[in-house]
């Protein structure tokens, strides 16, 4: 076979190839452009809006924030060492017949409990219940025959009080008073419930808290708005998790209605002027971006003798405000009053 047939040959086997595959598959245009731009969004991706709003992953706990820290269970540590104003419940069998002891007894200033005339006092402060329960034993033994003494503790004086409010620290620590400060801040909820845990497990028994916020000063957001010619103003908002775009620009707006404001003839620097002087007060209210009203007003030997309204216009001639504009009427009935 000469070279220009072997050729020809394999160009009839690639030919034949590609018809067959073309076959198999199917004919269809090949699109090099992908609209992925006009394709739905998924639902895991979609931005949230108005209409579809989303909620905020967990809450983390920052500087200045206020927690609400709730000890569910306040047990000491065994063992527990009697302190004075405890108060401890004794029963005994075998006492004189007109002397029994079945009651609360509280431990004094001086760390001791009084048993009653008949029995005397001792002292049972910085001792454990079994401890304490030894010592009455001994005692009543001196004066009964065989006694049997019951002792438990009823109530404790000496664990300080941890439920409350408590206010993040700049250094992200909760002050818990006696027990010292425990780090919660960027923890969540949950995070800081168990950093409280285990820090008070020092001094408690399997301790149980609940916490929760009370107040979100650490997460805030921005609004800037742009002045009548005074330049930009920013405020900030607080985070309460269901803000919407618009709930920021009605947050951000001035107030409407009747609106006061009050002179008490004071100077720049806090200090009295004479109220029998000549004042000119101005007030101005923009009302669209440049555009401001200027109400002018003359106090005089402490009598109001001039308002006079006048409008300043914009700088710019398409921001001009005329009186067939909609906004010449929104400030109105401006009135000044020299109360004596």
């Amino acid at each position: 076979m000469s070279k220009f047939e072997m050729n020809r040959s394999i160009r009839v086997s690639l030919l034949f190839m590609l018809v067959l595959w073309m076959t198999l598959t199917g004919c269809r245009p090949f699109d090099r452009y992908d609209d992925h731009v006009g394709k739905p969004v998924p639902d895991e991706i979609t931005p949230p809006r108005e209409l579809a709003m989303v909620s905020f992953p967990a809450y983390r706990v920052g500087a200045s924030d206020v927690l609400f820290v709730e000890v569910l269970k306040m047990v000491p540590k065994p063992p527990y060492y009697l302190q004075t104003l405890d108060v401890v419940r004794i029963d005994v069998l075998g006492t004189l017949y007109d002397q029994p002891i079945n009651d609360f007894y509280l431990i004094s200033a001086e760390g001791s409990i009084d048993l009653g005339p008949a029995y005397g006092s001792l002292r049972v402060e910085g001792m454990t219940v079994d401890e304490a329960r030894n010592a009455v034993s001994n005692h009543l033994s001196q004066i009964l025959r065989m006694p049997e003494v019951s002792l438990r503790l009823a109530q404790m004086s000496g664990m300080q009080p941890i439920s409350g409010q408590h206010q993040v620290g700049t250094d992200g620590c909760v002050n818990l008073r006696y027990y010292g400060s425990v780090h919660v801040a960027g923890k969540t909820l949950m995070e800081a419930k168990l950093a409280l845990e285990s820090h008070l497990s020092h001094w408690l028994n399997s301790p149980m808290v609940s916490i929760d916020t009370v107040a979100y000063n650490s997460k805030s957001y921005y609004v800037i708005t742009e002045g009548a010619g005074n330049g930009d103003s920013v405020r900030k908002m607080p985070i309460t998790g269901n803000e919407t775009v618009l709930d920021a620009i009605s947050s951000a707006t001035p107030k409407t209605g009747l609106l006061e404001y009050e002179w008490r003839f004071r100077d720049d620097t806090g200090k009295p002027v004479d109220k029998e002087a000549r004042y000119t007060i101005r007030l101005e209210a923009s009302v669209r971006w440049d555009n401001a009203y200027r109400f002018s007003a003359v106090i005089e030997n402490g009598e109001v003798t001039d308002i006079s309204e006048d409008h300043v216009p914009s700088s710019s001639a398409r921001n001009a405000l005329d009186e067939d504009a909609p906004e010449w009427g929104m400030i109105s009935d401006v009135n000044v009053v020299v109360a004596g």
